[in-house]
């Protein structure tokens, strides 16, 4: 699976922030740019913000051996930058790209010439590959001081005060090439998207023998909003954001998540999500991620959200929490369980291991029906960590041993739109 980066970082009034990604891969795409055989000399102004940049590109470079290209960061250096009129602006811009076989990386920054703000000064357009890690690690232990880049054909020269440092570098031709995701789009907020994405990843499955579908997030557009579900058949997760509604269907892998979740976890804009064929993207704050999604069809998970219960009972979720949690401290993690019981208006919760036993019980808000359970206490921790910020919780049971509905309940009382479900425990499974 490729999945590319494109990332245009945040700048001042006199930067060119404003620019569409789609510009910006036009000045990436622009093999008409002079590029002599002289050397391109680069006065690096910001290095915070340069080696920033280098590392994060650095590191999702390849270690391996196996494709000594992938162990490359490709660097291009752009002079201009179209304005959509025919003529161009005089910019320092550059580009960096990096890549392990699975994912890419690909972060930009252009300036108009002269700002006083701009991360890079060149005096001339230049596209090389150079050793990733070696780069990253020289930049970050160069003396202070101004810090320069001459790049020459087969060659980067590091220069800093006294010190002065030369790496071998390769012709960014060998370099794939990157294709942009176009159709329609869906727009949200960059943190409730990443909300989601988190609230819900962390049912979905680690065992690939499981199927690829379940290690991911599925996403998809429904009639009450755009929902985010995932399972590993042990317990489930949903989260609908019910402003949001456009043409989606996708599983997002894990690795996806995680670099959407880094990528856009500063950004307090909108995104723009796109679909199309086995790909998707998610643009905005001068950043986009394009990753293949993964295949398979998707569980249909609704019945496990259907409201029909035999019983229900309401707590307080930080107070259940931490009664799981001493439950686990005592008993262990792995195959750990504990009984609730509704005993007097409370909620009895007992549990015994190898090396001891303890009882709790706290207040229930509101109950209806007999309750009489064994459940998971790290299963159910996990899913009410991430129905916070909620304060109390409803348990919808609809049968000793049918999946329990855990919805978050919002301070006037109503249901959230983040939910879970938890499998309860059969005598025989401890």
């Amino acid at each position: 699976m490729w999945l590319f980066l494109f990332l245009e970082v945040n700048a001042p009034d006199q930067m060119v922030c404003g620019a569409r990604m789609s510009t910006l891969m036009e000045m990436m795409d622009d093999t008409a740019m002079e590029i002599t055989g002289l050397a391109t000399t680069i006065k690096i102004r910001d290095q915070s913000r340069f080696l920033h940049m280098i590392k994060a590109v650095a590191a999702v470079c390849s270690s391996s051996d196996a494709q000594p290209v992938l162990s490359m960061l490709k660097f291009d250096v752009k002079k201009k930058m179209p304005k959509g009129d025919g003529s161009f602006h005089a910019v320092n811009a550059i580009f960096l790209t990096g890549s392990n076989g699975v994912q890419s990386l690909l972060m930009g920054t252009a300036a108009i010439e002269g700002a006083t703000d701009s991360i890079i000064e060149a005096d001339r357009e230049t596209s090389i590959l150079v050793p990733a890690k070696t780069f990253a690690g020289m930049l970050s232990k160069m003396p202070s001081g101004n810090l320069f880049l001459e790049i020459e054909e087969k060659k980067v020269t590091l220069k800093a005060g006294k010190a002065k440092y030369s790496l071998s570098a390769l012709d960014a031709s060998e370099y794939p090439t990157v294709e942009l995701t176009s159709g329609e789009t869906i727009t949200v907020h960059a943190q409730t998207l990443i909300n989601a994405l988190k609230a819900t990843s962390y049912a979905m499955s680690t065992k690939e023998e499981q199927g690829a579908h379940f290690c991911g997030v599925h996403v998809r557009n429904t009639e009450h909003g755009l929902m985010f579900e995932a399972t590993d058949r042990s317990r489930a997760a949903l989260e609908i954001l019910k402003d949001v509604t456009g043409p989606i269907d996708v599983i997002l892998s894990s690795s996806t998540i995680k670099v959407i979740c880094d990528v856009f976890k500063d950004a307090t804009g909108d995104v723009r999500l796109c679909s199309a064929r086995n790909t998707i993207s998610i643009s905005g704050s001068g950043s986009t991620v394009i990753s293949r999604i993964l295949d398979g069809i998707f569980p249909n998970l609704d019945p496990l959200f259907s409201k029909t219960t035999s019983a229900e009972f309401m707590v307080d979720r930080e107070a259940l929490i931490g009664i799981f949690e001493r439950s686990v401290a005592l008993i262990g993690k792995d195959k750990s369980a504990v009984d609730l019981k509704l005993v007097d208006q409370e909620i009895h919760i007992s549990a015994k291991g190898e090396l001891g036993s303890g009882s709790e019980s706290i207040p229930i808000i509101e109950s209806n029906g007999e309750v009489s359970l064994r459940l998971s206490p790290s299963i159910c921790i996990d899913a009410l960590n991430n129905l916070a910020p909620y304060a109390r919780v409803r348990f919808k049971i609809k049968g000793a041993l049918l999946p329990i509905l855990l919805e978050g309940l919002t301070e006037d009382g109503q249901t959230a739109s983040r939910q879970a479900v938890v499998a309860p425990i059969r005598p025989q499974e401890v």
